[in-house]
């Protein structure tokens, strides 16, 4: 018993782990209106949505958990810094809009937009996060 309640106590009050992506990207959920003191507002419901449904795809194919952002436009921003390119995907209520460095150079190497996260399985996911991932 002593042990079991130490385990416990271990568990809820000495972990200090982070919250999962998809657990970030859930709580932009909770953003009032103006949540970044610049009337931004409040994260849409159809970019939360479709941000999971993209983070899911590419956790099922292998590939890393990006790092979620809210964006003041009301949408959420994705993005992976991988070994040798620096990937970002920028979703909001029309569409899903990608863009691709190379580490160490400000030049875009591919960018494109999508209207569904299916549609950015090869065009994104396949070509770059699937591939460079570390």
């Amino acid at each position: 018993m002593v042990e079991a309640l130490r385990r416990t106590f271990d568990r809820v009050f000495r972990s200090h782990q982070p919250p999962s992506v998809v657990d970030e990207i859930n709580a932009f959920r909770n953003l009032p209106e103006g949540w970044n003191s610049y009337r931004a507002p409040r994260i849409s419901e159809a970019a939360i949505t479709a941000a999971l449904t993209f983070v899911d795809i590419v956790a099922r194919r292998g590939g890393p958990a990006p790092s979620a952002a809210p964006t003041p436009r009301g949408g959420v921003a994705l993005t992976w810094s991988l070994p040798t390119i620096e990937a970002q995907l920028l979703i909001d209520d029309e569409s899903l809009d990608y863009s691709v460095t190379r580490i160490g150079s400000p030049k875009v190497i591919d960018q494109g937009s999508s209207t569904t996260p299916s549609e950015l399985e090869k065009r994104f996911v396949d070509r770059y996060l699937i591939i460079n991932r570390p």
